[in-house]
């Protein structure tokens, strides 16, 4: 228990907003926020398997490893293939005729229309 108690500030967000934002789900992009960013396979851990932590996280400061595994290519894999896992789809293709379509990302859409309507 520590000495001192500290209060707890005061929230810069007003209640209300801070419900009606509850209400709301995850943007599209909060998936490759957790697996975006660079990777690192860390040898073994004492048992021959391989840990896979972001680069600023290491074992020797108690991090838990994102995965552990048993077999260093996969690991390596694993390491490349996190950082595409959850992200926003660029393009669709459609099944039938084989023929890709550009998909705007939400924000780039909203701000296309929003530019557009100020504009006129």
């Amino acid at each position: 228990m520590p000495d001192h108690e500290y209060p707890t500030p005061a929230n810069a967000f007003d209640p209300a907003y801070l419900d009606q934002l509850a209400q709301h789900d995850d943007p599209v992009t909060a998936g490759e926020a957790v697996t975006g960013g660079f990777w690192r396979v860390v040898p073994p851990l004492g048992d021959e398997r391989y840990g896979l932590f972001r680069l600023w996280e290491s074992p020797e400061h108690g991090d838990e490893p994102f995965g552990v595994l048993t077999d260093r290519d996969t690991a390596l894999l694993a390491a490349a293939f996190l950082p595409l896992v959850d992200r926003a789809r660029n393009f669709s293709v459609d099944p039938e005729d084989g023929r890709a379509t550009v998909v705007a990302p939400p924000l780039a859409a909203n701000a296309c229309v929003r530019s557009r309507s100020a504009a006129s």
